[in-house]
């Protein structure tokens, strides 16, 4: 969600945070932005890419030029540019000039970014939204989507971030996803609660978060606690991450804050993209499994059915919940943990590159047994006759069986597309 600052905003500079201290569980949040400095004095995101695939990112003041490819799938109307430029600068934004003292700086300000406009916001339209459902309506958005996310994969996109969902059922999203993972992308999206004329009930899965392959993010609180109204509970939740206001900019420099699901998403992106930065061959798999086993649980487990054991272990037990996931995101963790893998190398009984079954290369050379043309054409004919008569034989019994439904077909179409989230 995306409001605009009415007051002057404290930059967000988390590498001035000091070091949590061990008792710090009681504090999650603060924990959390102790792992987010702790992890900027190792990379602030140099060599990552990142495509924010929503609205359009402008080349403001505030992001030095870190946009370094567009794509715009809507075209009509123009684009404002307010909530992509406010996600942006959440990641980008280069920090405080001498023209701009209060300008924030991003959580990962080296990063270069991907701009993909695949659906319209409510200011393309001015003060209506009628013009935003009838785009929503006209059945392309996730076709815009699906297609935005193949090419912010095709330009180098190490992490995509999406925050438009839809109620799901169309096979192009999930081949865009996995079209992503095989291109080394990882993707990320806030796990919003579904609406209710869904008719899924407001914890219901769908998508793009609800995909394999896909970070869905949940949304808490100071405490650690989910917020119901901007994250739903099932398990397409992975990790979570605080949905708070954050103080961003806007395309003219103008103040703005973003929270909810938008916000907490923001913080796994520049997660994934310290991992990818510092570590920019690792599959996406092991990025995700990185930012899951080194979350942290602002509490004690909790009792209740939807408890289950955790997925990934390290050298302690580890819980997973469908309200906030494996817990809060560590990205200094996430980093550890990722080197780990780096470093992994094949086993002893591993198959080496280059190794060929058989013996290696045969001594002699290979001489291909030539056949009898003829034989073989006569050979052929035989079975030509036989499967004729055998064609003849079963017309004749279908024939003799006929029914009078044989001839009805059925058409099959895809269901139709419901609206997304407004």
């Amino acid at each position: 969600m995306l409001t605009r600052a009415l007051l002057v905003a404290v930059p967000l500079v988390l590498a001035s945070t000091p070091a949590a201290p061990a008792h710090a569980d009681g504090q999650p949040i603060v924990r959390m932005a102790a792992d987010f400095a702790a992890a900027q004095r190792i990379t602030l995101g140099d060599g990552a890419r990142v495509a924010i695939v929503g609205d359009a990112v402008a080349n403001a003041r505030a992001l030095n030029g870190a946009v370094r490819g567009r794509l715009d799938l809507v075209r009509w109307p123009p684009a404002k540019m307010l909530h992509g430029t406010a996600q942006a600068t959440m990641l980008a934004a280069s920090g405080p000039r001498p023209n701009a003292p209060t300008a924030t700086r991003g959580l990962v300000p080296e990063v270069e970014l991907l701009s993909v406009r695949v659906e319209s916001f409510p200011g393309d339209f001015g003060s209506s939204r009628i013009g935003r459902s009838e785009w929503f309506e006209s059945n392309t958005g996730v076709l815009f989507l699906s297609s935005g996310i193949r090419w912010a994969a095709n330009h180098g996109a190490d992490v995509i971030w999406t925050t438009t969902s839809w109620e799901g059922g169309d096979k192009r999203l999930a081949e865009a996803v996995a079209y992503a993972a095989g291109k080394g992308a990882v993707v990320v999206a806030p796990a919003w609660p579904a609406p209710r004329s869904w008719g899924i009930g407001v914890n219901g899965v769908f998508e793009p978060h609800g995909l394999p392959g896909v970070i869905g993010v949940g949304v808490v609180d100071l405490n650690g606690s989910r917020l119901e109204e901007y994250s739903a509970k099932n398990r397409s939740v992975l990790v979570s991450a605080p949905g708070l206001p954050l103080p961003t900019t806007g395309p003219r420099g103008e103040r703005y804050y973003l929270d909810s699901g938008t916000a907490a998403s923001g913080w796994v992106v520049a997660a994934a993209a310290m991992v990818k930065a510092k570590y920019p061959k690792l599959a996406p798999s092991l990025v995700i499994q990185a930012l899951a086993a080194s979350a942290r649980r602002p509490g004690q487990q909790g009792e209740g059915e939807d408890v289950v054991t955790a997925a990934y272990r390290t050298s302690e037990p580890r819980s997973y919940d469908t309200s906030i996931g494996f817990g809060l995101v560590n990205p200094a963790g996430a980093l550890k943990m990722a080197g780990t893998f780096a470093a992994m190398k094949p086993g002893k009984d591993s198959v080496a590159p280059g190794t060929r079954f058989g013996g290696g290369i045969p001594a002699q050379k290979i001489v291909a047994v030539r056949h009898d043309k003829a034989g073989l054409t006569g050979f052929a004919a035989a079975i030509g006759g036989g499967g004729l008569l055998l064609s003849l034989a079963t017309v004749a019994i279908i024939r003799g069986r006929r029914t009078p439904n044989e001839d009805i077909e059925v058409a099959a179409r895809d269901p139709a597309q419901s609206p997304p989230v407004p």
